[in-house]
């Protein structure tokens, strides 16, 4: 049985009989387990706080984490890579979070004598990756377009106006400036913070799967839950360990249900890129359906340049799928009409049921032409009213007093007007079904959604399959 960590302040616990073996360290009593292994000997410090600093084994990590398995066994006397004042005894590798120039890399880094010696050694600053899209904002540096810090860079600069004035004004502080800069200064240091804990969150939660434990995400807030499984995933691609992860976080998502469903529906695009490093199909799918369904338009909240090339050709591929069914069932449509004695009705031979024809295929192009100017994307809303039938839209009673006010003296010409307009309504109720499949797990009409959601997503959709990936769901 695994023994599991205990910190200063917090009761110990232990099986009658049993003797408990705890840690030297300085800043707290820890059981020998996670975090802290006796017999540990990589030392990874994440931050000044003892709770977020581990001593784990080596054979652990080499098995989990394809950047820890070739950093690791390197060869430490060729390259120099030796442990500089290990803080515990038989601690072989000293690792420490440090800022990272390139996106792509992990940011924690082995330090050797060598950097020790000349004074370069990995800094320890706690900062998460950022997000495809994130914008300047640091009081120590520059984010670059992947995201991460650039110590080196020397910042913004100031526009000679500015300085000028800054020249002319020495002894004129404007308190509303002041107020503002402490403002913006306030703003930086909580942001930084933010990222900080949310890198480290990220990088406690990885370790905690490494060993078998249940990561720290939200199962109660779905938003909140997003945010962390898209730390850990940054985390666990640069680390090389996205197969392990895997399984966790596909169980926390399931968890939510109908909640789940009701975030994607929310902004897809960002379920979208969180679906393809997961591998997860019923993401995947739900949140392509969504995308394909609404294009051209982008109503959602995360920007269309967070979709790769590869996803935005399928996406619109799939609504490619959905004109092209679209305009079949709309010919279908406007080119049926009532027969009688084996002949198309028509003006000269049947007055009133050439009319009632003309009467549905005006309403149809009609009501087409205003979900096109109110910007209703793909008229689901239209299709799934004609899918209803009956009285729904261009009901008899109405109809027919309509007609039998446009001729008076001749009310009973317009009798079988009712059972003519029915005929026509069937043929369409029919033609639209295949229209109005639903292929989310959201309930369309509950939920609102106006576009097509007829699609279907299979395999060979999924961008990890082709890759040569696994479907995990």
């Amino acid at each position: 049985m695994k023994r599991t960590l205990s910190t200063a302040g917090d009761t110990i616990r232990q099986a009658p009989g049993k003797r408990t073996r705890t840690s030297n360290d300085t800043h707290t009593n820890v059981v020998d387990g996670f975090p802290r292994w006796m017999k540990g000997t990589v030392w990874i410090h994440i931050s000044d706080n003892p709770k977020y600093q581990y001593q784990l084994h080596k054979a652990v990590l080499e098995r989990t984490s394809t950047w820890f398995l070739e950093e690791l066994r390197k060869n430490i006397d060729e390259s120099g890579k030796v442990a500089v004042e290990a803080p515990k005894e038989g601690v072989k590798f000293n690792f420490v979070l440090e800022c990272s120039g390139n996106d792509h890399e992990p940011l924690l880094a082995l330090e050797t004598k060598g950097n020790a010696a000349a004074g370069i050694g990995p800094r320890r600053v706690n900062i998460v990756p950022m997000s495809p899209n994130a914008t300047q904002d640091s009081s120590h540096g520059q984010f670059s377009s992947t995201g991460t810090i650039d110590l080196s860079s020397p910042g913004p600069e100031v526009p000679p106006a500015v300085k000028a004035e800054q020249k002319e004004e020495p002894n004129q502080p404007s308190k509303e400036l002041d107020d503002l800069s402490l403002l913006k200064a306030a703003l930086a240091e909580q942001k930084a913070e933010e990222r900080s804990n949310r890198c480290v969150t990220a990088h406690n939660n990885l370790f905690r799967i490494y060993y078998n434990h249940t990561p720290d995400i939200s199962t109660t807030n779905i938003d909140t839950a997003l945010d962390q499984c898209e730390a850990l995933v940054k985390v666990a691609e640069m680390y090389g360990s996205l197969y392990v992860v895997r399984p966790y976080l596909g169980n926390i998502c399931s968890q939510y249900r109908h909640t789940l469903f009701v975030a994607i529906w929310k902004d897809p695009p960002r379920w979208l890129n969180l679906s393809i490093p997961l591998q997860s199909a019923s993401i995947f799918s739900e949140a392509l359906i969504h995308l394909a369904g609404c294009w051209p338009k982008w109503p959602w909240p995360t920007s269309l340049q967070t979709i790769s090339p590869e996803v935005l050709q399928l996406v619109t591929a799939k609504a490619k799928t959905l004109c092209d069914l679209r305009s079949n069932v709309d010919r279908e449509i406007l080119q049926n009409t009532i027969a009688q004695n084996d002949r198309h009705v028509t003006l000269t031979e049947s007055y009133e049921t050439w009319f009632v024809v003309q009467l549905f295929r005006d309403w149809f192009l009609d009501r087409q032409n205003l979900y096109r100017k109110i910007g209703k994307p793909h008229y689901g809303t239209f299709y799934r009213l004609m899918r209803k039938g009956g009285d729904s839209y261009l009901p008899a009673d109405k109809q027919l007093e309509m007609l039998m006010g446009l001729d008076r003296g001749r009310l009973g010409m317009w009798e079988e007007v009712g059972e003519d307009l029915k005929l026509l309504k069937e043929f369409a109720q029919g033609a639209v079904v295949q229209l109005c499949k639903n292929g989310l797990m959201l309930d369309v009409e509950e939920a609102g959604i106006q576009y097509l959601t007829c699609l279907d997503v299979g395999a060979e959709d999924f961008p990890w399959m082709k890759q040569g990936g696994d479907d995990e769901s």
